[in-house]
């Protein structure tokens, strides 16, 4: 299921939430969520972030088993099957990423899991 995907030039990855969590999306409202792995299925499908060689500070994230899905961010516009994120990375550690609108410079959040273990959304939140 984690397979990589074929994409132009640069690099394709899974999105691991501060929760141990990986960004996905809710099959039935498209909602961007977080979920464990387990979880990818029927009900809950995983999306992944491609970024540019040329464009380091940028990714696109998109629903990786099927690229014509379009993707809601809780509290954002209408979905879409790319969404353009700034990314920022940490200078202590290039692994830890940070994703805001490029547009309203908002972060974009992923919930922690309910206590029975559920997926939450991913929302655009100000901190």
């Amino acid at each position: 299921m984690l397979a990589p995907t074929p994409a132009p030039a640069g690099a394709v990855f899974s999105v691991r939430t501060a929760h141990n969590t990986f960004l996905g999306y809710d099959r039935n409202t498209r909602t961007l969520i977080s979920c464990r792995l387990d979880q990818f299925g029927s009900e809950y499908g995983l999306v992944l972030a491609w970024v540019a060689p040329t464009l380091q500070h940028a990714a696109f994230l998109y629903a990786a088993d099927d690229h014509s899905v379009p993707v809601v961010v809780e509290g954002g516009p209408l979905g879409a099957t790319i969404i353009p994120l700034r990314m920022g990375r940490s200078p202590d550690d290039p692994v830890l990423v940070s994703f805001a609108s490029p547009v309203t410079g908002m972060f974009a959040c992923a919930a922690p899991p309910t206590d029975a273990g559920e997926p939450r959304w991913v929302a655009w939140s100000s901190r």
